[in-house]
């Protein structure tokens, strides 16, 4: 697929090649129905491995690749992305991968077909053609392996004006921000706007700061209401806009003004983006944006008032990592109850008595080795261990 947008891309993630082109290359699909002066990519293979921390998602794990290989490691390259988390991830997450691979300067980014792709192209898509998958031949030779274990990444920032210019949360906290932005082709899908309700349900956006939320799509905006997610939103203070790209390119609504900071879950970020040369513009996942949204200034969604309360989070899972939960002891959200547990975690108890974190209305099994705590699993409103 070939398209005037350099986040063509983005359809990798559906077992195409995608690339971008300009409008005078255009002009030759056209009229000729071929591509000229377009090579055929050498290809750098990305193992993913290991499950994602709580509040940490397919947009950190891309952030943190375009830092590693920065804004021309993958100049006409392809980029594939193999491994168990990606076989496990779904295909929004995917989307975020091979949409950000552009962004490291890929001519493509890639995942192979399996049974996931299947799932979205028919029951989502409702593609009724036949398909046929690609896979890499058995003997495929990569130019470069990568591997990256999800499980000891932190949420990510892209730090203006480059989309390389990558750091850990912690580097950047604190930062004072004017606009929040959610949407785009990166993150503007239902469980991007899912991921910043259940943070914001029940709270207030903060006070000088302004949120706005771009469904991707007239779908996921009436997916979106029905599920109850704009009504979360609206009710906390955020502006629920028109599907489509929003400010992300600077010619829609939330242009930014002299001297101001934004946060968002776009692509790029590069001097003058968001329509003002002397704006500043940070990328980062819904969840970062979503706790940032809070606070007012770049926040920790690991932290503090962005973690899950009450129903918030009920059916979802994801791993909770060591460093957190000795982060939430330390802090004294999280205490340790030796005098049983709470009825939502009975369906989860083996036989012996194990100590049990309260973390809000949340029970946390917190089954100790050596006195550390061990790798926790988030499931169904409660962070379990295995």
């Amino acid at each position: 697929m070939a398209c005037t947008d350099w986040h063509t891309t983005s359809h990798g993630a559906l077992n195409t090649f995608a690339f971008g082109i300009g409008a005078t290359e255009m002009a030759s699909v056209w009229s000729l129905g071929v591509a000229l002066n377009i090579e055929v990519p050498a290809s750098i293979k990305v193992v993913v491995s290991g499950k994602f921390a709580l509040q940490v998602g397919p947009k950190d794990l891309i952030l943190h690749l375009v830092g590693l290989l920065t804004a021309e490691g993958a100049n006409y390259r392809a980029i594939e992305f193999h491994g168990d988390t990606i076989r496990n991830m779904s295909t929004s997450g995917r989307l975020v991968l091979c949409n950000m691979a552009v962004e490291a300067g890929a001519t493509s980014g890639v995942v192979p077909g399996d049974e996931e792709t299947v799932r979205y192209l028919r029951q989502e898509a409702h593609v009724t053609d036949p398909l046929t998958l690609v896979t890499p031949d058995p003997d495929a030779v990569y130019e470069r392996t990568i591997t990256i274990d999800v499980a000891k990444l932190a949420p990510q920032i892209a730090c203006p004006h480059t989309v390389d210019n990558v750091k850990p949360i912690e580097a950047v906290a604190g930062t004072k921000i004017q606009q929040i932005v959610i949407g785009s082709c990166t993150n503007g899908r239902l469980d991007d706007i899912a991921a910043a309700a259940r943070i914001l349900k029940g709270k207030k956006v903060a006070k000088g700061t302004r949120m706005l939320v771009f469904p991707a799509s007239g779908r996921i905006f009436q997916e979106a209401m029905e599920q109850g997610y704009v009504s979360d939103l609206m009710k906390a203070g955020a502006v629920v806009m028109n599907s489509g790209c929003g400010p992300c390119l600077g010619v829609h609504e939330g242009a930014l003004g002299d001297g101001e900071v934004a946060l968002s879950t776009t692509n790029r970020n590069f001097k003058g983006r968001m329509g003002n040369p002397n704006s500043e513009v940070y990328l980062c996942s819904p969840e970062v944006a979503a706790a940032s949204a809070l606070t007012g200034v770049i926040a920790d969604p690991q932290k503090g008032r962005a973690l899950p309360q009450g129903d918030a989070c009920r059916g979802d899972e994801f791993a909770l990592s060591e460093s957190l939960q000795t982060e939430l002891l330390r802090s004294g959200e999280a205490t340790v109850r030796r005098d049983g547990e709470p009825e939502a975690l009975r369906a989860y108890r083996p036989a012996r008595q194990r100590p049990v974190v309260q973390i809000g209305v949340h029970a946390v099994d917190v089954h100790t080795r050596d006195a550390e705590p061990a790798a926790a699993v988030w499931r169904g409103g409660q962070a379990l261990l295995g």
